[in-house]
């Protein structure tokens, strides 16, 4: 099932037809960044990358989480993907010597399931179309979803750098199953 989804997503982005993105599409900032995983981490920590003391080279990327590229002041997530490069080891989705971390600044996300989520993205791909496609996708569901949808997105905009973000997901972390979170340190930006 994972694997059709993917399919399909893939698909969605072939229609933008390398010039847009199918998902946070708008970026805030593209950023070359060292990751450096730091010593004494707890058992349950001290996983995969974050195994041994090490730093790392990355990509990092601040997005808004729409297919459109819309003002930021619009409601919208935001994202914040890293890529560590340099990682040896067995990965589950082939064998790059690269890892991935994808974090939106919400704990939560309002879909059910994974196919939930791609038949979203497939109605929303038009988003005047939406409140109209959803309903015939995903029954009465598709009410308390974009209602759901709306909540968890709206609201005032602070700065892409003052946002925590969280990995919606369990990341696989050795016998472990984690969610993370990446946090600012610094006093939030004035508005």
């Amino acid at each position: 099932m994972l694997a059709r989804l993917a399919e399909e997503l893939g698909a969605l982005q072939a229609k933008k037809g390398g010039r847009e993105r199918a998902l946070h599409a708008k970026p805030h900032a593209a950023l070359r960044a060292t990751l450096t995983v730091l010593p004494g981490l707890p058992a349950f920590a001290a996983q995969g990358v974050f195994a041994k003391p090490a730093k790392y080279n990355a990509y990092v990327r601040l997005s808004n989480g729409s297919a459109a590229r819309q003002h930021d002041r619009e409601p919208d997530l935001r994202g914040f993907a890293i890529k560590l490069l340099g990682v040896e080891g067995t990965k589950v989705l082939g064998d790059a010597a690269t890892q991935d971390f994808l974090l939106i600044d919400s704990p939560t996300v309002p879909f059910k399931t994974p196919e939930e989520f791609v038949t979203f993205v497939k109605c929303a791909a038009s988003p005047a179309t939406l409140p109209f496609k959803l309903p015939f996708a995903l029954g009465f569901r598709a009410f308390a979803l974009l209602g759901e949808v709306v909540k968890m997105a709206k609201g005032k905009r602070k700065s892409v750098l003052d946002l925590p973000y969280f990995s919606v997901g369990s990341v696989m972390m050795g016998p472990y199953a984690a969610r993370l979170r990446l946090t600012p340190t610094h006093h939030a930006s004035p508005h």
